[in-house]
């Protein structure tokens, strides 16, 4: 397949109406992941403790695509 892209959803919200959907999905992307299936762009890494830092630049990323 070629010009495809996953785009992120409201996922707790999501996730709350269809939880059983949604565990089993994850799992079968894992699995996906794990057999070389899928092999997703990772733009960048960052620790835990630099969680918030990371969501301020995908905010900043975000306004200016607006």
């Amino acid at each position: 397949m070629r010009n495809y892209s996953i785009v992120g959803v409201h996922w707790g919200y999501i996730a709350r109406l269809y939880e059983e959907e949604m565990v089993r999905i994850h799992h079968t992307l894992c699995d996906m992941y794990d057999e070389g299936q899928i092999n997703p762009l990772i733009y960048e890494q960052f620790s835990f403790d630099e969680v918030p830092h990371a969501l301020l630049g995908i905010g900043r990323r975000m306004e200016s695509w607006l």
